[in-house]
């Protein structure tokens, strides 16, 4: 440890210990899951049509409809017209290699430019945070905004220079753009700072009073500048109006709350477990009060939610940093020849190069639906324009993309009352697929020509012992998107009314 502490790297040693998160980057984006159907046809509708306030996409009529990653929808259409699956993929690659930067801008800032520590804390966070998050969806922006927000904060606490709190209200306003159900989370962010400029000391928690009235303005201003939106109020209120909703916490897999007999609950967990522990050992003195409310908040978020780690990774590891930096060097800049330069060229090579040229050349970017094959061929065989095709969430995205009118997709949120203004379309799913509602009557309130029905949704079996229907296609799907182990594959079949 002590021999760790007392390393310096240079700036090109710094670089090539950052290729670490890039390489993840570059292994984990390369499946891009079904939302992207629905995104790009979104942005194409928006170019074409203008912005929709009327849901297009399902057969159901009058859906009240707010596209609030409108500018994600648009950007996607527009890459993915010109660059095609691989134009997605660098843009992906692109906002991890922005993570990886303003994260390391963030740590050096806080540890005094320790930045072997810097390093380290860099890795850890985006490293995790790549593996598991880093895909073409509209959160990808929604984190890049939030580590610059905290970024901004914090520089606004250790310098107190309030020039830079002039980028929180054009944070807000992007933010509106990109992702407005995460817009509200800039606000959650920004408490904790408010809270810090009070003068407070209670046991091992402090703050030292600062001025209040430049934060408070920066809060005016981002909340006055997100009404610039094409949906106005709509879109500032939209997370408020879909979290009152039970079923999305049970429909949504991102959202429900971490099972620790899964991969993905253990790592939630365990992350939780080492964060505190880290804080536990590393703060025997003052705590900032920031710091504190950071990890409080988020840790409630990660074990509400799968999605919720997320922002512990990014707002509750940072500050680790900062009870660090006694433990470590500061930096310095040692001189170096040119044939220093050799180790971060093979760094390159091996740890980005390499890689990418072998998903590009092996056309290891996934971008088809699981279902593709029993779409096109249902293309194939039936007029688009009459049909009227069942599948349950998150499995129509491919088929509205070309143009098939369904029952539901990914956009759980669409289908909640309170933001569309019709029905709970979601809460009738949910009933359907807990069998507390009556299937006959649920086949005869739509009228469906088509059914797309996986094995293990719970109307698999009923519709084999239908009369009423016959197998129209059946085919295999990946449950992970892109392996094709056979313990990985399940059975969906397309019905057809007789």
């Amino acid at each position: 440890m002590k021999r760790f502490c007392s390393y310096h790297p240079a700036k090109w040693e710094a670089f090539s210990f950052l290729l670490i998160p890039i390489l993840v980057g570059i292994l984990s984006a390369t499946c891009f899951g079904n939302d992207i159907w629905f995104l790009i046809r979104t942005g194409e509708e928006i170019v074409t049509n203008g912005f929709p306030h009327v849901d297009f996409l399902t057969f159901h009529e009058n859906l009240t409809l707010v596209v609030q990653q409108w500018l994600v929808d648009v950007l996607f259409f527009f890459v993915y017209d010109y660059g095609g699956k691989i134009g997605i993929y660098f843009l992906t690659l692109l906002v991890n290699g922005y993570l990886v930067f303003i994260t390391y801008q963030l740590l050096m800032l806080l540890t005094d430019k320790k930045r072997n520590l810097s390093i380290l804390f860099t890795c850890v966070i985006v490293s995790v945070l790549a593996f598991f998050f880093l895909s073409p969806r509209p959160q990808i922006f929604s984190f890049a905004i939030l580590l610059t927000e905290l970024y901004v904060l914090e520089h606004y606490m250790k310098k107190k220079n309030t020039k830079i709190l002039y980028f929180l209200p054009f944070l807000s306003w992007l933010m509106i753009q990109l992702h407005a159900s995460l817009w509200p989370m800039l606000f959650c962010f920004w408490l904790p700072f408010f809270l810090n400029t009070f003068s407070i000391s209670i046991g091992r928690l402090s703050s030292e009073s600062k001025p209040k009235k430049p934060l408070f303005i920066a809060f005016l201003s981002m909340i006055l500048v997100a009404f610039l939106n094409p949906y106005g109020i709509d879109s500032l209120f939209y997370l408020f109006r879909s979290i009152s909703n039970s079923s999305l916490y049970h429909v949504v897999t991102e959202m429900r709350i971490p099972d620790i007999h899964t991969f993905s609950g253990m790592v939630s967990y365990f992350c939780l477990f080492l964060v505190w522990l880290g804080y536990l050992i590393f703060t025997s003195g003052k705590l900032q009060l920031r710091h504190f409310l950071l990890l409080i908040g988020t840790t409630y978020l990660a074990i509400s939610s799968w999605r919720g780690l997320a922002f512990f990774l990014m707002a509750a590891i940072y500050p680790l940093a900062y009870y660090f930096r006694s433990h470590f060097y500061q930096v310095r800049d040692l001189s170096f020849s040119i044939r220093q330069y050799i180790p971060i060229v093979v760094a390159i090579i091996f740890l980005g190069i390499i890689p990418l040229t072998l998903i590009l050349s092996s056309d290891g970017i996934v971008m088809n639906s699981a279902n593709q094959e029993g779409i096109d061929y249902l293309l194939k065989k039936e007029d688009p324009n009459q049909v009227r095709l069942y599948c349950a969430y998150g499995e129509c995205s491919y088929a509205e993309y070309k143009g098939l009118a369904v029952y539901i997709d990914s956009r759980a949120e669409v289908f909640i009352k309170e933001n569309n203004q019709q029905a709970d379309i979601l809460d009738e799913l949910f009933y359907l697929q807990n069998h507390a509602l009556n299937y006959r009557n649920f086949l005869e309130k739509y009228q469906f020509t088509h059914l797309l029905v996986t094995e293990d949704d719970y109307l698999y079996q009923l519709l084999l012992h239908d009369s009423d229907y016959e197998v129209f296609f059946s085919g295999l799907e990946s449950k992970t998107s892109h392996s094709m182990k056979k313990e990985n594959l399940r059975r969906y079949i397309i019905f057809k009314k007789r």
